[in-house]
């Protein structure tokens, strides 16, 4: 009799253990669950505004009639999406870069590119990754475009690396004169990038603030070099 107590109290026990893992596991699996919603809702939340963003930068250069831009600015995306199965800066940097180059190319442009690091570990969202490069590499395109009454060879040079847990954007081209009133407000605070003179100045600055990053700028008579550091975080 005893021995059958003790069966019946080991089996209680036992059924007692599964039901308790059985519980924790529905909670686990509940949590991770939401957990997962919330992410997509994040992400879907982010891509809206990304949209917004980039419908935003057109609609300000159709009001200002800069259409060669307009059509730099939607090939750009255009060849983004077309590589979004990479969902990485990498790709971001590899489709803006592309394009860049045959746009130089057609324009008899210098294009000369050094791509050792990517945008991934730092804070920027794809989409924000993407809203960085477009228009960093649209305003050296159109930059190196305008020089071309100043200069022999117009260029860009195009540098991204990481060191010491920093991802380093360095960015040169051949520029026309640029009034210094005019370079004030280049990147302002609080104002949107001054008319004609390139589009998504102020998106850059919001992007690196974006991803607690420092730019710095310096201009002469016929260069413009645009300097981004980024924190790189690991666990993204």
């Amino acid at each position: 009799m005893a021995a059958i107590l003790s069966i019946l109290l080991v089996a209680a026990l036992l059924l007692i253990v599964f039901l308790w893992r059985q519980k924790k596991r529905i909670i686990q699996d509940a949590t991770e669950f939401q957990q997962h919603v919330q992410a997509l809702h994040e992400s879907l939340k982010q891509e809206q505004h990304d949209q917004r963003t980039h419908f935003e930068v057109l609609a300000r250069l159709a009001k200002e009639h800069e259409f060669q831009q307009i059509t730099d600015y939607i090939h750009l995306l255009q060849n983004n999406n077309e590589d979004r199965a990479s969902a990485s800066a990498g790709g971001a940097i590899g489709a803006a870069l592309a394009y860049v180059k045959t746009k130089a190319n057609e324009d008899n442009i210098r294009v000369n590119a050094s791509i050792k690091a990517d945008l991934s570990q730092t804070l920027l969202s794809p989409g924000k990754e993407m809203q960085l490069m477009v228009n960093i590499f649209s305003n050296a395109l159109e930059g190196a475009r305008l020089s071309k009454e100043y200069v022999s060879e117009p260029y860009i040079e195009i540098e991204v690396r990481k060191q010491f847990g920093i991802i380093i954007v360095d960015v040169s081209n051949s520029s026309a004169p640029i009034p210094i009133d005019v370079r004030e407000q280049l990147f302002p605070k609080r104002h949107p990038t001054i008319k004609k003179r390139g589009l998504g100045t102020y998106l850059i600055q919001n992007a690196v603030k974006t991803a607690e990053g420092s730019l710095h700028f310096h201009v002469d008579d016929h260069t413009f070099h645009l300097a981004i550091r980024l924190p790189s975080v690991q666990s993204k």
